[in-house]
Parts: C-alpha cells; structure tokens; sequence
C-alpha cells in the first residue's frame, strides 16, 4: 500500500507540474507489480489514461446528482440503475453503506457503457469488458482488486451489467489484452468528452436549471472550473464559486465558458477535486 501512495504521489506531482507526458515512462501499478517492466507498444498511453480516470470520479459526483428531477447525466441519456449490490448495509454510515453504489448506463453501437459509484466500465458482448476502478482512497480503493482490469469473457450487455465480485475472476491485467483494452477505453473517453460537450449544448437548460436548484438548497454547491481535457481535476483554472450571477452569465451566453483545450468542470472547492493521501 505505501509504494501505491508512493506512485499516487508521483502521479499527482506529474499533472501538477504539467509533466503528464513523462507518465509513459512512470510506473504505475499493477494488480501485483509495475506493468512498466514489461510495456510495449501504446500500453504505457493506456494505462495513464486508465489512471487519469480512476482518479476523475469527482468529476462526474454533480452530474449524476438529482435536484428536483432526472440528473443530468439521465438527461443526457443514460439510465439510474438499481442492483442488489448497490448497498452492503443501509443502516451503515458512508462510505461503508455502499458495495458498489448506483449506477447509470446506456447502450451506444452495442457497447454498454456504466459510471457506478465504484468503477466505470465499457463492454461489448463480442469484445469483452475493460473495468476502472474508483481510486478514491475515501470510497473504491477497497471495493476492486485492481485499478484496471480487462476481461475477454464473451456475454451479453445485461449480464455484464449485473456484474458481482464473483465475477472478478474473469478479468485479468489490461497489458495480457492491450488492443482491446484500447479500444474499449476509448469508448469510454469519446462517451465521456460527448457529455461534458452536451453540456454547454444540448444540456445547457438542464445544467442551469440544475445549477440554479443547488443554489436555492444553499448546501452542498459546486464551484464552476475548467480542467484540462484528459487530465484529472487536480489543476482546475479560473475556478468560481457557484452565484446567481455567475449561473446569468451562463443562461445568456453559454459560448463564453468554451476553453480551447479544457472542459467546464464541477468541482467539490476552489482548489479542484485533489486525490487525498
């Protein structure tokens, strides 16, 4: 576990300092020892990419939040799913309460696409399942094995999406199936990059409606930032707190919050969503 932190520790120095493309040469770890030894080829591309993920999961905590009505990530198009496995006991304070958390899911070209509480995941019943763990050191770490897995296991979309531990047996490290891990891995990055797009689009009404529901709760309000695109929310830029005025601005012109190169972001504080050690 300390040379995990260790690495953690790396990782996040590394984004900070705007050194990102030196990952490829940075081990990260395994589910028992650095892949790093053994990359060849876009592997070390992946699993950063794969790390940068594991360590985004606050990006999407406001996005998949309700405030008087559907999330917004429901408005896009995904669906709030409800499993067995969503809770270990409900009388349980968080973050023991929760096994795996809720889910949202969609289907797009025959890929299942899920964003739980514990792990993304795309799969593909021909392809198989590339599963990312929450890296959360509060709620995930402890909730997968591994921070990235891939399995080759051919079934179908529902069964993939009434996945259990049980099941983890079937995957294995991403570096023993590299192509498929990509491809799948982008499917996630290209659904992802779509939803923070229809943000500032198609999901303009629902996000300032949204924004305008958590400012008349008065608790629990996001700060607006924007974070660069494939990084995780460490570095966030002009970061705001969440205002009336603010909210205005962007009913009247959404065009105005587009940053070459960056992704307006939701943020739990001023200082963006940092991983704690």
């Amino acid at each position: 576990m300390n040379a995990e932190k260790e690495l953690t520790r790396r990782f996040a120095t590394l984004v900070q300092e705007g050194s990102f493309d030196a990952l490829a040469e940075t081990p990260w770890p395994a589910p028992e020892t650095m892949l790093a030894e053994a990359f060849t080829g876009d592997l070390p591309s992946i699993t950063a990419r794969c790390g940068v993920l594991g360590f985004s999961f606050p990006v999407w905590r406001f996005l998949t939040q309700g405030e008087r009505g559907a999330s917004l990530v429901e408005y896009f198009g995904m669906t709030r799913l409800s499993r067995p496995n969503d809770l270990r006991d409900a009388t349980l304070p968080d973050p023991a309460r929760d096994e795996f958390g809720i889910g949202f899911s969609c289907t797009k070209d025959g890929h299942y696409i899920e964003y739980r509480r514990a792990y993304i995941l795309a799969a593909h019943p021909q392809r198989g399942c590339l599963i990312i763990r929450n890296n959360s050191w509060f709620f995930g770490r402890d909730r997968l094995p591994w921070p990235a897995a891939i399995s080759l296991k051919k079934q179908s979309n529902a069964a993939w999406q009434a996945i259990t531990a049980a099941d983890f047996k079937d995957f294995m490290p991403i570096d023993q199936a590299p192509d498929i891990s990509a491809a799948l891995l982008a499917i996630i990055e290209n659904h992802d990059d779509q939803l923070h797009s229809w943000l500032l689009a198609d999901g303009h009404p629902h996000l300032c409606a949204f924004l305008r529901a958590k400012i008349t709760q008065g608790r629990g309000m996001p700060y607006l930032g924007w974070v660069k695109t494939g990084m995780p929310p460490w570095s966030p830029i002009d970061v705001q707190p969440l205002r009336e005025s603010l909210v205005a601005q962007l009913v009247q012109a959404p065009q105005n919050f587009h940053r070459p190169g960056y992704r307006l972001t939701l943020l739990s504080g001023p200082g963006g969503d940092l991983p704690a050690f």
